[in-house]
């Protein structure tokens, strides 16, 4: 025997509790046709409604009389929404739309409708939402009389019933001839929701659903879960790049996250493209449990724009019945969806910088001539900036103080030793060792400047003579270890053996960084 589940769609938000002994729905049309329209009391009562169906109200359900309305949907109207879904139209059974909606009751009513059942076939109920195509599995408690060709579901409030026909888990109900009891009457109880992500827009829900088999011994109970997507739910793809501004030669990780809805989902192929002077690498990957496919950019040795794209064919289900009986485990699926994606990123790839400061405090100390010393010290602020090709470039700014004395016989006039220096920085970070130049902008005049002049009375020639000092502060670094650092270096050298003498101490910090592998300015 054919056995099939039936999937009731309906807008009622509906109890789990049900307030009269199980029987089944009974026509119970006397005299002329029933309208689609009746005034129901607060005294409670059943109502015969046209195509089958009985509403029976309890006792102060309602608060006063009011009129309701009962009808049958046409199936043209539900086409897009089982589309939508993935599910044939062929496979609705009823639609019945309740008025006024949302109307709430004080106590559960039971709806009676009269359908074509099987021995054997499971209902489940949903809440729909027939203007905007949303439904969602329902809270309720179903009676199923197969024999008698009806269903008695209980309500909370009006809105719409539709049901449909699954076929794909007949093999775990199809035990008539073996175990008749299992396809006689049964009770369905749709277990609280969960949702797996909920935005507003998309629920995916998780519900569980109990089956009592009623003319069985011991009535045995089973449990089956339902997972399903409301039609809010659409998949897209979104593609990142660490850093969109990469250095020649550089590296970034790209991120392509595939979502159904507000829930990420595994096992997608992504595929991934370039256009510019870079590389990638891998081209191809699947989604991983957070959905995720990751790659990576490899940049050329090239300025300009790269253009990534990823690519991916999004498959999924808008409901999954995980089910189990008799050891059986079986799964019904809607109709697999599929849809094309793609999304782009610009990576730019420029010869860009890292940023450092730093302090310096420099003794220069000049015994070129015999009967004149000079004496200068510098305390620096500085800043300067590292393309990817090693080259250095900024501004410092100095305390310059300068002394000059001569011995007996010579005498110093016309110092200009500015307080102020404003020094621009230049020098080259891949040399062996990490060389840094402060001068004054070009073409670079001395630091400071004097005359001397000979005043001893033997002078024979007391002409007035220039005297010109430091025109730069240089700093070679690192000669064990030519990479730029972080730290504090102190040392001293002889620009010229035996006379010319520097001593400093230098601290350096950097502000911001790249990296070949990773880099990270802007990001």
């Amino acid at each position: 025997m054919k056995i099939t589940i039936y999937i009731l769609l309906s807008c009622l938000f509906i109890s789990i509790l049900l307030w009269v002994s199980i029987i089944s729905c009974e026509k119970k049309t006397v005299g002329p046709e029933p309208a689609n329209t009746i005034t129901i009391s607060s005294q409670g009562g059943e109502y015969t409604f046209p195509d089958g169906i009985l509403l029976r109200i309890p006792a102060g359900a309602v608060t006063e009389d009011m009129d309701v309305t009962l009808r049958k949907v046409n199936r043209e109207q539900l086409i897009p929404i089982f589309n939508a879904r993935g599910v044939s139209i062929e496979n609705l059974l009823v639609c019945i739309e309740g008025k006024p909606d949302g109307t709430e009751f004080i106590y559960p009513v039971q709806l009676c409708i009269s359908v074509d059942l099987e021995p054997g076939d499971i209902p489940f109920v949903h809440e729909i939402d027939l203007v905007n195509g949303d439904y969602t599995p329902a809270q309720t408690e179903i009676f199923c009389y197969p024999e008698k060709d009806s269903l008695l579901i209980s309500l909370n409030h009006f809105s719409t019933v539709s049901a449909e026909v699954v076929k794909e888990l007949e093999g775990v109900y199809n035990e008539c001839a073996t175990n008749p009891c299992r396809c006689g009457d049964n009770v369905i109880v749709q277990g609280d929701k969960d949702y797996a992500c909920d935005n507003g827009e998309c629920q995916i829900s998780e519900s569980k659903l109990t089956i009592t088999f009623s003319e069985c011994p011991g009535q045995p109970v089973e449990e089956h879960f339902v997972r399903e997507v409301s039609a809010g739910c659409k998949p897209k793809l979104v593609l990142s790049a660490a850093n969109t501004t990469v250095p020649t030669g550089g590296q970034t990780s790209l991120t392509a996250q595939v979502y159904l809805g507000c829930e990420p989902t595994e096992g997608q192929s992504v595929d991934f493209s370039i256009s510019g002077p870079a590389t990638l690498s891998p081209t191809y990957s699947e989604t991983n449990a957070d959905g995720e496919a990751h790659s990576t950019f490899i940049a050329g040795n090239e300025e300009g724009t790269a253009t990534v794209t990823a690519r991916s064919t999004v498959s999924y289900y808008t409901f999954i019945i995980y089910a189990s009986a008799g050891g059986q485990q079986e799964t019904a699926k809607s109709a697999v969806i599929t849809e094309e994606l793609s999304q782009r990123v610009d990576i730019e790839i420029e010869e860009s910088t890292e940023t450092w400061s730093g302090t310096m405090s420099y003794e220069y100390i000049d015994d070129f001539f015999t009967f004149i010393r000079q004496e200068a010290t510098y305390n620096v602020n500085f800043t300067f900036s590292v393309s990817t090709q090693g080259d250095i470039f900024g501004t410092a700014t100095a305390l310059q103080e300068v002394s000059i004395t001569a011995i007996e016989g010579w005498c110093i006039q016309n110092i200009d030793a500015p307080l102020n220096l404003n020094l621009q920085v230049s020098g080259d970070s891949q040399v062996p060792s990490f060389y840094l130049v402060m001068e004054l902008p070009y073409p670079n005049p001395p630091f400071y400047t004097w005359e001397y002049y000979c005043c001893a009375p033997e002078c024979t020639d007391p002409g007035i003579n220039p005297g010109t000092g430091i025109r730069e502060l240089a700093i070679g670094l690192f000669d064990d270890n030519p990479t730029l650092t972080e730290g504090i270096y102190m040392g001293e050298y002889s620009l010229l053996p035996g006379w010319v003498w520097i001593t400093y101490t230098i601290t350096l910090h950097r502000e911001s960084s790249y990296n070949k592998n990773a880099f990270s300015i802007g990001k």
